[in-house]
């Protein structure tokens, strides 16, 4: 898919998302112990986010657009 490029499809709902690894990694959530980062059976992050995670990664978002280096599809 992308993978120099932050990528975040929100459900229509809002409460749910799917980040790539390069997301995962800019808003610290790839290696983050958060309950609402769904990983796998080995403890892997699938990149699927509900509710307060999914807060953390747009809270990012716009706080590096107010610093004009970050640019999201």
């Amino acid at each position: 898919m992308v993978s120099d490029r932050p990528v975040m499809l929100v459900r229509v709902c809002g409460h749910a998302a799917v980040l790539n690894t390069r997301t995962m990694e800019l808003t610290g959530l790839l290696n983050a112990v958060d309950r609402d980062v769904i990983r796998d059976e080995r403890g892997n992050a699938t990149g699927v986010i509900i509710e307060q995670a999914l807060d953390r990664v747009t809270s990012y978002r716009s706080m590096r657009r107010q610093a004009g280096c970050f640019h999201w599809l």
